[in-house]
C-alpha cells in the first residue's frame, strides 16, 4: 500500500483499473473503424476522421484515469485487450450503433465506479469522474443517438455519402465532448 493512499479503496482501485481496460479497448475498436472507413473501397473518409478523433479522446481519457490511479497511490494492474468484435461493417449505421451501444456500456461502467466513490465516502473521485468523464459522455451518448437516428433514415449507400457530407462538414461544429474533440482536432490536424 502506498504511502499517500488514503480513502482510496481497494474496490475504487479495481473500478478505475476496469475503466483503463475498457477505454484502451475503446481506442482499439475506433481505429478498427477509422481504418475500414478510410479503405478506398469504403471512402467514407469524414467518418473515418470522426473515430480518429473518438480514438484519441479514448487514448487521452485512459491516460487521464491512470494518472488519477498514481496520483492517490493506487496499483495499475493491466489486463488483456480484447480485439474488436469485427474487421468489416455492413454500413455506417452498424458501425455507429455498435459505438452507441459500446459507449452506453462505458457510461454504466463509469456509473458503477461513480457509485463505490459514494459508497465509501470518496468525495475526490466522485467529483472528478463527473467532472472529467461523466458530463462529457452524456453528450456524446445524445450526439450518437442523433447521428444512428439519422442513418437509420438515410439508409446504405448514397445516403451515407450524402449524411457523411452535411454532418460531418464542419467537425468542430459537432458537440460531443466539445473541449476533448476540440483539443483531439487541433491535434490531429
Amino acid at each position: 500500500m502506498s504511502n499517500i493512499c488514503k480513502n482510496f479503496s481497494d474496490e475504487a482501485q479495481d473500478g478505475i483499473n476496469r475503466l483503463c481496460n475498457l477505454y484502451i479497448h475503446g481506442e482499439y475498436v475506433m481505429n478498427s473503424l477509422l481504418y475500414f472507413f478510410h479503405r478506398h473501397d469504403v471512402a467514407l473518409c469524414k467518418i473515418a476522421c470522426f473515430f480518429k478523433r473518438v480514438s484519441y479522446i479514448k487514448c487521452s481519457k485512459m491516460e487521464d484515469l491512470m494518472t488519477y490511479q498514481n496520483l492517490r497511490g493506487g496499483e495499475l494492474v493491466f489486463q488483456k485487450i480484447q480485439k474488436p468484435p469485427k474487421a468489416k461493417w455492413n454500413s455506417a449505421f452498424k458501425a455507429f450503433e455498435f459505438l452507441l451501444d459500446f459507449e452506453k456500456q462505458t457510461h454504466d461502467e463509469l456509473l458503477k465506479v461513480h457509485k463505490i466513490a459514494v459508497h465509501h465516502n470518496d468525495f475526490h473521485l466522485r467529483d472528478w469522474l463527473g467532472t472529467n468523464f461523466l458530463c462529457d459522455m452524456v453528450k456524446h451518448l445524445e450526439e450518437l443517438g442523433w447521428i444512428v437516428t439519422n442513418l437509420r433514415r438515410v439508409g446504405t449507400g448514397t445516403g451515407e455519402f450524402v449524411f457523411e457530407e452535411q454532418y460531418f462538414k464542419e467537425p468542430l461544429k459537432i458537440h460531443t465532448m466539445r473541449n476533448s474533440m476540440d483539443t483531439a482536432y487541433a491535434q490531429v490536424q
